[in-house]
């Protein structure tokens, strides 16, 4: 579940390293990142940061030196379309297991930096609406997410 804070070398080599990469471009990180808008990896990629007296705020081994900082924090593209400019979709992951329990929540997202900034978001289905995944209108676990991105030209 917070694998990204329990493996600093993951999160190292996707979102540490974005901004860098795109030398002052904007960014785009997209996909399944198995964290929920309540988890501590959520808020460190949303923020920047995350405090130490927070749960899921990572041990370190003495010797190593890396924390969990980022030079620059990411906007969550659904959020930041949302009506309130904030609020991330009810779900994008819906299953039912054999014993009866279920998971319903967001994972997946669309991450945006470097000036990059939401102008929309596709619209998703509600779980009455699509039930649960896979189905035959949606053949994944996870329901697709896409929007319109405004990249700001260069000079």
């Amino acid at each position: 579940m917070h694998l990204v804070l329990r493996r600093p070398c993951l999160f190292l080599f996707l979102f540490c390293p974005a901004t860098s990469f795109a030398n002052g471009a904007p960014a785009i990180l997209a996909g399944d990142f198995n964290f929920k808008p309540i988890d501590g990896c959520y808020q460190l990629v949303t923020t920047g940061s995350l405090p130490d007296s927070h749960p899921h705020y990572p041990t370190p081994p003495a010797w190593e030196t890396w924390r969990p900082d980022l030079s620059e924090a990411f906007t969550s593209l659904y959020a930041a379309a949302s009506r309130d400019g904030k609020t991330e979709p009810a779900f994008t992951n819906a299953v039912k297991f054999k014993g009866g329990d279920d998971f319903v929540d967001t994972l997946d997202y669309i991450f945006l930096a470097g000036g990059a900034t939401a102008v929309s978001c596709d619209p998703l289905p509600d779980l009455a609406t699509c039930g649960y995944l896979p189905s035959s209108d949606h053949p994944s676990d996870h329901l697709a997410i896409a929007g319109t991105v405004h990249i700001p030209s260069r000079l």
